[in-house]
Parts: C-alpha cells; structure tokens; sequence
C-alpha cells in the first residue's frame, strides 16, 4: 500500500515502526492500494493468513463447553461493577519517568498470553500455509487496558485486506480496501465477566458464562466478506426495512490469534492533550527530519519487548479513500456506495470507554440467541 495525502501520493518510506510519521502532513493520509481492486489482485483472493486445521481434523467446531461452564458468578437481577468499569474510580494517570519495571509491577495478575512466533512475510507458497492447529501467516493484536478497580479489557483486534460489502436487490454496497474488527473480554479481579462482539458500527455484549467455548476460551464467529463479529453460526439479519441485509457466519477454519500476535498495554490516560502536545513538539525536533511517536501510552508486553509502537498512533485510514461518482468503479444508490473509504485504526476504537460496549444502546445479554436480529 501506499500513503496518499488526499489524492496525491506521498514519496515516504513507511514501516510500522515509523507509521505515525505521517501524522504531520496537513491533511488526511490514507493508505492506498497499489493495485486496482476490481484486476482481482493476488492479495484479494490469496489462502497465505487462513488457519490451520483444527486438532480434531476439522476446520472447526468440536471441543466446546456447554455455556453454562463459567467462573461468572454473577448474582441475578443485580449490577455488577464490570459493566461499567471505574464508573467511579478513573485510572489515575501516572507520572514521572516511567520505566517498564515499573509497568510491570501495576499489572493486574492475569495469566500472559501464548508468546507470539517470528513474524514471517506472507506469501502465496506452500510452506508459508499454517502448520500449527489454528495458527495463521497473519498476526492479530493483543491491546490490554487497565481500567481500574480491578478491571481490564483485552481487546483482540483483527486486520483484513478487503471488506466485501452485502447485497441489496443483487447490488452490492460497503465494499473497501483495509479492514478493523475487533472483539473484547472484560475481566474483573482475573476473571472473565463479559466478551463484546463488534458488528459494523455497533456491536453486541454478552456475559461470559453465556458464550461457547472450547475449553475456557470463548469462540467467535467472523462473518463472510463483512468480518463482523457473532456469538453463533448462522445468519444474522440488520434492523432494517425487511431485513434485507444479513451477516452469514459458520463454522469455517479455527483461528488462534495466540498463536501469533502483537501484545501491548495502553495507557489511554497518557494520550493527553499535554502529552500529545509534547510528543509533536519533540517530533517537529528530530534531527533525521521523521516524525517519532515518543509517547509511552502503547507498551509492549515482556513476550514481545521490541514489538513496534508507532503504528498504533497514525491517525490516518488503513485502505483507500472513498472513490468519486466520476471513478468507473463507483457508484450510489439511495445514498448507500458500492465502494466506501477504508476505516481507522485500533486506537480510534474507544479503548478508554467505561461501559463494556462500544454504543450506548449495547445491552449485556445473559443468553445467545441464534434468532436475534442485530441492532447495531
């Protein structure tokens, strides 16, 4: 991909060690395809980052717990503190130097994660295909965020190369180049109390004793084409006029992003006015003319120390900028696009919200229902 500064491609060499670099240019960066979606690129249709079987010889499903194994002991009709994280004790924001020793000893006791491989190029070749029960060429991204009170959140996030878009009266709409999505446990003194799924612009809650799981783990289904995010296989239609929009999911390849991933914690109350403020202060300083996150909100986990951070801060798009109406590969209908613009990144994801749903009208539910219609 390449930046684009608006419609003009920008001479940078980028990596995601230096991304945020481009938070300087006066304007909004996206990144761009090189090649023209509609040729049906390699990339598009490319087998490098789907999983491995599954240790029972499927591609998935088998070795779940019933929903009703769980450490959630929630008492019923009562509102437990973990719905609304720190409602009433904030995060308190640290100060001084800080130093990673330091980190370590503010960290919850939650058991550390599968320590992630070298990460390797992903190509088309037969020996860069999965090897490994549920591994994939393609990292994910562990984002941890102490809430206080006890609470964190991890935040599992996913990047795709392409969203397909759904049908309307065979006419497909949604369709962009880079794509987010993002799931999230909420643990509360260690132990798991509620997983949010996010679907589009919303996204659903549920307890965490209600969801399957293979072993204590719990199992999320990424929809076709869209990615976004379900508790169960099968359809699930929008609200909208006739339901005329639906996500498909199944029980395709298993996915485990343990296997190989980024981890980080975030530190969201060090992203600041004041601290951002420095930090472009300090960059517009940089003998080397490149712009450096120096901001240590971001901090890799001790299984991947040398993870880079950088990436984490551009506040550009991650895909193409919506195309014009004069773009032969575009059009509009009812004021929906076939093709839109690519979307931001995780720290655009409101990592710092106190509830364990990203919108207001999210309710935490107790029980999965294959029939329930999506409400975003």
């Amino acid at each position: 991909m390449t930046p684009y500064l608006e419609d003009e491609p920008l001479n940078r060499s980028i990596s995601l060690k230096n991304l945020d670099m481009l938070n300087k240019e006066h304007g909004r960066v996206f990144f761009t395809s090189k090649d023209n979606v509609e040729s049906r690129p390699e990339w598009l249709h490319s087998h490098a980052g789907i999983p491995g079987k599954s240790d029972n010889g499927e591609d998935g499903g088998g070795g779940e717990t019933s929903a009703k194994d769980s450490t959630d002991t929630q008492d019923s009709g009562k509102r437990a503190d973990w719905l609304g994280s720190a409602h009433e004790h904030p995060t308190p924001s640290l100060s001084g130097p800080r130093r990673l020793s330091l980190l370590r000893e503010s960290r919850p006791s939650i058991k550390p994660i599968v320590g992630r491989q070298r990460q390797k190029p992903i190509t088309n070749t037969p020996k860069n295909r999965p090897r490994q029960d549920g591994y994939s060429e393609a990292p994910a991204v562990l984002i941890l965020v102490d809430k206080g009170s006890g609470i964190v959140d991890a935040f599992w996030f996913f990047f795709y190369s392409y969203n397909l878009g759904q049908t309307v009266l065979n006419i497909r709409f949604g369709n962009h180049v880079g794509d987010w999505e993002h799931c999230m446990v909420r643990f509360e003194n260690g132990k798991p109390r509620g997983v949010f799924f996010s679907e589009h612009s919303g996204g659903q809650a549920y307890t965490f004793h209600a969801v399957e799981k293979r072993g204590v783990r719990p199992v999320i289904y990424s929809a076709v084409g869209s990615h976004a995010m379900y508790a169960n296989p099968g359809d699930h239609p929008y609200v909208l006029p006739f339901n005329m929009l639906k996500d498909v999911t199944d029980r395709g390849p298993l996915w485990d992003p343990a296997k190989n991933a980024y981890s980080y914690w975030y530190y969201y109350n060090d992203d600041s006015e004041r601290n951002r403020s420095r930090n472009a202060s300090s960059a517009a300083n940089a003998t080397d003319g490149h712009c450096r996150n120096t901001s240590d909100s971001l901090v890799p986990t001790s299984e991947n120390p040398a993870a880079p951070t950088s990436w984490f801060h551009y506040d550009g798009t991650w895909g193409d900028k919506l195309y014009g109406l004069a773009d032969i590969r575009q059009w509009r209908l009812f004021n929906q696009y076939h093709y839109v613009a690519g979307p931001r990144g995780p720290k655009f994801k409101r990592l710092d919200r106190k509830q364990i749903c990203s919108t207001d009208r999210c309710q935490v539910l107790q029980k999965v229902n294959p029939k329930q219609t999506w409400y975003g």
